[in-house]
């Protein structure tokens, strides 16, 4: 099993850019490990995409991306962990243009 993995309270952050302004973005995120982590996202350190929820159970979710986070052509995506957990772990990660 190959995936991205941060420990503890570091948190786990993708940059994209060369981004369409114009365009609407969806984000495909499959989650994995065996950490099993209660995770958030959010993007451009202000707009949550989804709140904390325990990986695991869905390991392919995907969400729309606001558009305003992309105007200036560039996204920060950025997953924290809940307090005590033992870190952030992605196997897969799209960002697909619609």
């Amino acid at each position: 099993m190959n995936q991205l993995t941060t420990l503890y309270d570091t948190p786990l952050t993708l940059i994209y850019e060369s981004l369409d302004p114009a365009s609407v973005y969806t984000l495909k995120v499959a989650y994995t490990g065996r950490f099993r982590a209660r995770i958030k996202l959010t993007a451009d350190d202000t707009h949550t995409i989804h709140e904390l929820f325990k990986t695991g159970t869905t390991p392919i979710m995907t969400f729309d991306i606001p558009q305003e986070t992309i105007r200036d052509g560039r996204l920060k995506l950025t997953w924290t962990c809940g307090e005590g957990e033992r870190g952030a772990q992605l196997a897969e990660v799209w960002l697909i243009r619609k």
